[in-house]
């Protein structure tokens, strides 16, 4: 029997980052709602500032 088993703590952690950066991107979300889903997500601690980091890392390489 198989058991379930979630990604990886950084998959789960590039994935949430991309997910908030392409509304981003297209003038749907303010820095402000990226940071308060951020805040507001679920997902454990770690996932979320490895998510913030990225999601950093993104907006410094776009210069937006």
């Amino acid at each position: 029997m198989k058991t379930y088993h979630p990604k990886s703590w950084s998959v789960q952690a590039r994935k949430l980052a991309d997910r908030i950066y392409e509304p981003y991107n297209k003038g749907i979300l303010t820095l402000k709602d990226c940071e308060m889903i951020l805040i507001d997500s679920y997902k454990h601690p770690l996932v979320r500032l490895r998510a913030a980091k990225r999601f950093g890392r993104l907006l410094r390489k776009n210069k937006k």
